[in-house]
């Protein structure tokens, strides 16, 4: 209709014609006269001014200056978009991807964007950003993703800023750097962006990219909590928690986390449990306890699912329900949560609350131990070990040692020190008991001690020897005892004291170690460093004895003929004789043989 025009005034013309209809356009448009605004606009747009027929498309979609029509709408977008128009490019790509009055078109949607983005707008450049990251209309694209993150982030767009930094944090779409990501957080949170305030918190917690820097964590979370960040919410509250922290405070960790429970969150649940079971920031409570696992446990946390298993476990507050404890350990264990899947290994093992089944059982707990759950790699050695499978055994003894646990510690221990399916090896023995002895084991205090004294694997050191078996003596390990006792009437690393033996022998005694029992009564025997007490001597040699032990079967039969401390009893020494000569015991043979010829026959006078 207008093409006469252009060739009479000419192209230059007619774009100053069109601009000059578009600006006046604008003028009315500013004084709200919309009906003035669109026939300027219109003039211009059929001229081919593509702000101009963006307009138009703007006043058909909100009925300004004209009813609403959203064909017209599309369609003089569409010529706006196809004359390079940004504004009407990125629209298009919104309409076609949400399907606005048209059948949604991804690819179509994609196009529009990227014609904008091209252009340098903002908003198509996030939005293409999000379509290649998302694999909507394209397939997923991770580097194109980042480009155009990238080229929104430099104009300030808030959410690319934030996203690149998620990007450089992973490692997604560009080549791992926690520098940058921290670079592209702040200058999110500089714009007051929640994610990038919590994700700053996380980066100067755990120190990436950045020195670790507490204090400036629980800023940047502080900021983003009063925002609403459930996580920054959630992290503060740990944070409270955390008695190695300087800010520790169960208050304020209480405080926060109820402000995460009151948006849902499960992990906030599980950890108000937690406060509530120890009596941490308020009052112990153990049913308050368990309404939080439950909540949290609804929504499938499974560490408080394993929480509720245990407590119906150990009837912790409850009446002691092992069937229950088994339905939240499954739950639990089928996210793969290592330590329900230990806890129901060992309801299997058992047979508590479930038809015992160790087939089972060895399947659980290696589910548990494949992820590093310390007991149940202590239990699969246990069960190599039961199988004579001492290879399988020794390997996973040694997974759990490697993370600390004591018992696989001593059982490495006890594999170098006796070479189960290894060779002889006193010094790995020495460094795997040490492990476990400075652990406080009374057992590996007690093997480490015995190395010392023996000077296998390492340097015989009396003194060394002593300590360690002090140590576990303290904790009642009769063997350890008896050592002491030994080494104290020996004069071994200490002064002679043969009292003290005494006192050592005797702990080690009553709990019915042979070797202490046969040398208390000597000490009473002899009456060394102690009052000579026959009845004493009598007593322990026959604890001893009735352990099968040959010398005190003879010393008793000696006691007995002489009358030492007790009445002289020809049939009691006959007896103990007899009992020690069956074993081969020489002398008791021989003061057996006396007996009979000189007492039996008459001739001793008794």
């Amino acid at each position: 209709m207008f093409s006469w025009l252009k060739r009479e005034v000419g192209i230059e013309g007619a774009e100053e014609l069109s601009n000059n209809y578009f600006e006046s356009g604008l003028e009315f448009s500013a004084q709200n006269n919309h009906k003035e605004a669109f026939k300027l606009f219109n003039k211009a747009a059929k001229l081919g001014h593509a702000k101009a027929q963006y307009n138009i498309s703007i006043m058909y979609v909100e009925g300004l200056g004209v009813e609403k029509n959203p064909k017209q709408a599309l369609a003089w977008c569409t010529k706006s978009a196809k004359n390079g128009e940004p504004l009407a490019q990125y629209n298009l790509g919104v309409i076609y991807g949400k399907g606005l009055d048209v059948e949604a078109d991804l690819v179509e949607s994609l196009n529009w964007y990227e014609a904008a983005a091209n252009q340098g707008m903002v908003e198509a450049q996030f939005n293409l950003g999000v379509c290649y990251a998302k694999g909507i209309g394209t397939p997923i694209d991770h580097e194109e993703s980042a480009k155009w993150y990238t080229e929104a982030a430099k104009q300030g767009e808030i959410n690319s800023q934030y996203n690149l930094g998620c990007l450089y944090e992973s490692g997604v779409g560009v080549e791992k750097d926690l520098t940058k990501a921290v670079t592209w957080y702040k200058k999110a949170a500089k714009q007051g962006e929640t994610n990038a305030l919590s994700s700053l918190g996380v980066c100067y917690e755990n120190g990436l990219g950045v020195d670790k820097n507490l204090q400036t964590a629980f800023s940047y979370y502080t900021q983003a909590a009063k925002k609403g960040s459930v996580t920054a919410q959630l992290n503060l509250g740990k944070l409270y928690a955390d008695e190695k922290n300087q800010e520790h405070d169960y208050e304020r960790s209480l405080f926060w986390f109820s402000k995460a429970t009151k948006q849902g969150d499960a992990a906030a649940q599980y950890h108000m449990a937690m406060l509530y079971k120890k009596g941490q920031g308020v009052e112990q409570d153990i049913k308050e306890a368990i309404q939080w696992f439950t909540k949290a446990a609804q929504q499938g946390h499974a560490k408080a699912q394993n929480s509720i298993g245990l407590i119906y476990n150990n009837g912790i507050g409850v009446n002691a329900d092992y069937k229950k404890a088994a339905m939240w350990f499954e739950l639990a264990a089928d996210k793969q949560d290592q330590n329900a899947q230990y806890n129901l290994g060992k309801l299997y093992a058992n047979g508590w609350g479930l038809a015992q089944d160790k087939k089972m059982a060895f399947s659980w707990y290696l589910k548990a131990a494949k992820q590093g759950e310390i007991s149940a790699q202590f239990e699969l050695g246990e069960i190599y070990a039961d199988e004579q499978n001492f290879v399988e055994s020794a390997k996973w003894y040694e997974e759990a040692a490697k993370q600390g646990d004591k018992l696989s510690q001593y059982s490495m221990g006890n594999i170098y020190n006796d070479g189960i399916a290894t060779n002889v090896d006193y010094l790995k023995a020495s460094e795997w008991y040490l492990q476990a002895a400075q652990q406080g084991l009374a057992s590996a205090q007690y093997k480490l001690g015995l190395l010392y004294y023996k000077g296998k694997g390492v340097e015989q050191d009396y003194n060394s020897a002593l300590h360690w078996f002090k140590l576990s003596s303290l904790q009642g390990n009769d063997a350890a005892q008896y050592y002491l006792g030994s080494m104290h009437e020996q004069g071994l690393g200490v002064a002679k004291n043969y009292l003290e033996a005494a006192k050592w022998y005797e702990n080690a005694a009553e709990q019915n170690n042979l070797l202490a029992q046969v040398n208390l009564a000597r000490i009473f025997y002899k009456g060394l460093g102690v009052e000579q007490n026959y009845l004493l001597s009598v007593k322990w040699y026959t604890k001893a004895a009735n352990q099968e032990d040959i010398i005190s079967k003879y010393r008793l039969g000696v006691i007995y003929e002489q009358g030492l401390g007790v009445r002289q009893d020809y049939k009691q020494a006959i007896q103990w004789y007899e009992q020690a000569a069956s074993k081969g015991y020489a002398l008791a043979q021989y003061n057996l043989g006396r007996i009979y010829k000189n007492v039996v026959s008459g001739k001793d006078g008794n």
